[in-house]
């Protein structure tokens, strides 16, 4: 329940201290789960967090060197989630070859463990990185509408508003304002709660922008 339900709702709604606390919660003797692994999910969960806060240099070093051990330990488990944050933060520090590595490790992970859950949010990094590092936007926006047509088949509507909002700013900055529109506003419109949550408040303002 802290990994897959408390966690995700606290980062999701930017809530970092909620966030903390439910990692602490994994290593606190009290709750009696096993040291070992739950040890190395707080390690992950935490880099995530900090990378999500902005401490780049703290969380690669932490989610990197936790993720590399994992690898030589075996553990798979929602391992490729991790990739996505992993690189973004390597691409905020401008470590664009280690960025890309790391997203095609997630994809390698998604292979091997068929975790298939996480793959649009897989897509939609790797459009970013390609745009933030000079790629060509034809191949962000393939990216991005992969991940589009792979959330709402999975109905994960989180994931779905995060590709609709990297496509419609990649397509607010191509002076495509209509089509922007007509990718975001119907994935908005499908909320009915949490409005004033940061993805959600990003995409009220982006379509307000959009005239």
């Amino acid at each position: 329940m802290i990994y897959y339900g408390a966690f995700p709702v606290a980062l999701m709604t930017a809530d970092f201290d909620a966030a903390e606390h439910t990692i602490s919660m994994l290593t606190d003797p009290a709750t009696g789960l096993p040291s070992g692994i739950w040890g190395t999910v707080a390690g992950c969960l935490r880099g995530k967090l900090l990378i999500a806060r902005g401490a780049y240099d703290e969380g690669v070093d932490l989610l990197g060197s936790t993720l590399d051990a994992c690898d030589r330990g075996g553990w798979r488990i929602s391992h490729p989630e991790f990739f996505s944050s992993l690189a973004l933060g390597l691409s905020e520090l401008g470590r664009t070859t280690e960025a890309t590595v790391a997203i095609t490790r997630g994809f390698a992970a998604v292979g091997e463990g068929k975790e298939q859950w996480c793959v649009p949010e897989l897509h939609r990094v790797q459009g970013e990185l390609l745009l933030k590092h000079g790629g060509d936007p034809a191949d962000a926006s393939s990216c991005f509408e992969r991940a589009l047509v792979l959330a709402g088949r999975q109905g994960a509507l989180s994931w779905e508003l995060r590709a609709a909002l990297s496509m419609a700013r990649l397509r607010g900055d191509q002076q495509r304002l209509t089509e922007a529109r007509q990718v975001l506003a119907p994935v908005y419109a499908r909320f009915r709660e949490g409005l004033d949550t940061p993805d959600l408040v990003r995409a009220k303002a982006m379509l307000a922008s959009l005239v």
